[in-house]
């Protein structure tokens, strides 16, 4: 069997009324949850993802659009037709597989689309990316639903580090790939025009008097400034970040979008955003 070690043992051949942030004790908005119009089932395939049955070929599944990443993949709060992967397979007329986990790490992401493109090597892959302090237990004896979880030990800067290797590793191995941030991966302050008035209310009058304009700018700032910048409201990590993923953005290597609606739980994405990701999937794929 091809991908052997690419499951989740817990959840093979389940099927839950509920799941995570999607029940009634845990969701964001009680009065949307009870309110919400459609029915919701999760149920897990064989390999233990939110999925029906994968082709036994390798031929079928080099022909599948693969998509990789966490709860906004899994599609929780919503039905399976709802979920992105699902509208992508309907626009396109493709079968796609899912391969997700809600609280996966970027770590785990990357792991996936590595095993996917060293065995499968197919035509089509999408991924949606985590927020960048997702990082997982470095302990390789565990499951990868125990090793979702782990306390925050890294900076700022670690984190956005991991994520850059992350992306950097399955943009090499995967050049074929789409890549998306998920809504409030990014900082808010992307656009230069933010960036450019957070630095001004934190700057000391013997630095710059422009924000620098790319990561390596930021770099170049001497060191009492980047000091600084680290203890003043994690400035220096949000607009690190900001300029990066911006440089992506610009580089057309990656998509960001915000949700227009909201699943059951009141906190992930419903159908309208998720036509809209499948969408420019689809037309980035050609």
């Amino acid at each position: 069997m091809l991908l052997t070690d690419v499951r989740l043992p817990s959840r093979i051949g389940q099927q839950w009324q509920y799941s995570g942030i999607d029940c009634l004790e845990r969701c964001n908005d009680k009065k949307h949850f009870a309110s919400y119009p459609h029915a919701i089932d999760y149920t897990y395939n064989s390999r233990g993802f939110r999925d029906a049955e994968w082709p036994q070929s390798l031929t079928e599944l080099e022909n599948c659009i693969w998509c990789v990443g966490d709860s906004f993949t899994v599609g929780i709060g919503s039905p399976h037709s709802h979920t992105w992967p699902s509208r992508l397979s309907h626009i396109t007329s493709s079968r796609t597989i899912n391969v997700s986990l809600d609280g996966a790490s970027n770590n785990w992401i990357a792991r996936m689309c590595e095993r996917i493109a060293q065995e499968i090597n197919p035509k089509r892959l999408v991924v949606m990316w985590t927020y960048t302090e997702r990082r997982e237990l470095p302990d390789s004896s565990l499951t990868d639903e125990q090793r979702r979880y782990q306390d925050v030990t890294a900076t700022a800067e670690e984190n956005l580090q991991n994520f850059w290797l992350c992306h950097q590793k399955t943009a090499a191995l995967a050049p074929q790939a789409v890549h998306f941030c998920i809504p409030y991966f990014h900082s808010t302050w992307i656009r230069k025009q933010e960036i450019q008035k957070r630095w001004q209310n934190v700057r000391d009058p013997t630095w710059p008097m422009a924000a620098p304009d790319c990561v390596q700018a930021l770099e170049d700032l001497p060191q009492h400034i980047r000091d600084e910048l680290h203890h003043l409201h994690h400035c220096y990590h949000s607009i690190k970040e900001s300029l990066y993923l911006q440089q992506l953005l610009q580089n057309k290597k990656i998509t960001t979008f915000e949700p227009w609606d909201l699943a059951r739980d009141g906190h992930h994405f419903d159908i309208v955003t998720a036509d809209w990701v499948a969408q420019q999937a689809a037309c980035c794929l050609g």
